[in-house]
């Protein structure tokens, strides 16, 4: 069954870091794609909502800052939300 879920991360405000984050959450297992909504979109000028789009069931906050590593101290993830 496949789910959806939207991600807002604190510390992503330039695009590199953007990237950075898609590509990471790109290799996870079940994702098929990692969308990056326009800075309109979230709450603060230093956060992104990102829309993991998945085969399968969509990645815990657990495993998303996991797959971040070092790199979780950086980019924060704030909130996970499963969109339907």
């Amino acid at each position: 069954m496949a789910a959806d879920c939207r991600v807002l991360v604190d510390g992503a405000g330039c695009r590199t870091r953007q990237l950075v984050i898609q590509k990471i959450w790109e290799k996870l297992s079940g994702v098929s794609e990692v969308l990056i909504l326009p800075r309109e979109e979230a709450p603060a000028a230093n956060q992104r909502i990102f829309v993991i789009r998945c085969k399968e069931s969509s990645p815990t906050e657990e495993q998303l800052v996991e797959a971040l590593g070092r790199r979780a101290k950086f980019y924060h993830v704030i909130q996970v939300t499963a969109q339907g």
